[in-house]
C-alpha cells in the first residue's frame, strides 16, 4: 500500500528538514503544497486512491516514533473495519464550545477519559491528555486515512468557513463520525515546534463549526 504525505507549507525551506528526512526513511512519498490559497485547497489539490494511506501533517512538526515501522503501524490500524481517521491527539466527543482540548483544564479529564493522546512543544513543554482511545475529532498536526475515507467526505473549504487556514481538523474528522467511522489515537510521537495558540481565523472557523454542526436547529 502506497505512503503519502501531503504538506502544506509556503515554501520547501520552511518544512523541518528533520521531518523531510524521516519521511523519505519511512518510504513515503511526499507532496509540498506550497503557496496554496488555503489548507484546504492544499488537500483537496490532489486525488486519492482507496488503497493508499495519506498523511496530512504540519510542516513544522517532527516524528519522534520509529520512522521504519511507520508504514506498518498505520495499516494495523486503518485496516481495521471503520476506522477513519488515527492520529497523535484528540477528543472523545467534542465540547459544545468546540475547542477540542477544552478538558485539558479540567483535573478530572484524565479520569473521565475525555482527551487522548500527548504532543511536545518546542522540545520542552509536554501536553498529556490521556490514553489512546477512540476519538470523535482529531488535532491536525499530523492525521492519516485511507484514500477511502477521504473520498467519502468533502476536503475544500465549507462556504460557511471565513478563515482559510484553520479548523480542518475538526472539519474533517468530525465528517467521519458522522458517516459511523471511528477514529483513534494512536502512539505516533511528534514534537510541535509551536506553542499551538489559536489565532483569530481559527476563532472564526471555529464559531462557524459550532453554529452548523453543534447549536440546535430551531
Amino acid at each position: 500500500m502506497n505512503l503519502k504525505v501531503i504538506i502544506p507549507t509556503k515554501s520547501r525551506e520552511s518544512v523541518n528538514k528533520n521531518l523531510l528526512s524521516y519521511l523519505e526513511d519511512a518510504g513515503a512519498k511526499v507532496y509540498l503544497m506550497e503557496n496554496k490559497k488555503s489548507i484546504f485547497e492544499a488537500f483537496s489539490t490532489i486525488s486519492y486512491e482507496n488503497n493508499e494511506i495519506i498523511i496530512f501533517c504540519h510542516d513544522d512538526i517532527e516524528i519522534i516514533s520509529n520512522k521504519f515501522q511507520l508504514k506498518e503501524q498505520l495499516l494495523s490500524n486503518l485496516s481495521q473495519p471503520r476506522v477513519g481517521f488515527v492520529g497523535v491527539a484528540g477528543a472523545v466527543k467534542i465540547p459544545k464550545s468546540g475547542v477540542w482540548w477544552e478538558d485539558l483544564k479540567q483535573p478530572k479529564h484524565i479520569s473521565e477519559n475525555s482527551l487522548a493522546g500527548s504532543v511536545l512543544h518546542k522540545g520542552e513543554s509536554l501536553s498529556f491528555f490521556g490514553p489512546y482511545k477512540d476519538v470523535e475529532v482529531l488535532d491536525g498536526l499530523f492525521l492519516a486515512a485511507t484514500g477511502s475515507t477521504l473520498n467519502k467526505i468533502n476536503l475544500k473549504k465549507p462556504d460557511y468557513f471565513p478563515a482559510l487556514w484553520d479548523f480542518y481538523d475538526i472539519y474533517y474528522t468530525y465528517q467521519a463520525t458522522k458517516k459511523k467511522l471511528i477514529n483513534k489515537v494512536i502512539p505516533i510521537f511528534v514534537n510541535h515546534d509551536s506553542l499551538g495558540y489559536p489565532r483569530e481565523g481559527w476563532e472564526n472557523n471555529k464559531n462557524a463549526f459550532v453554529k452548523e454542526f453543534l447549536t440546535p436547529k430551531r
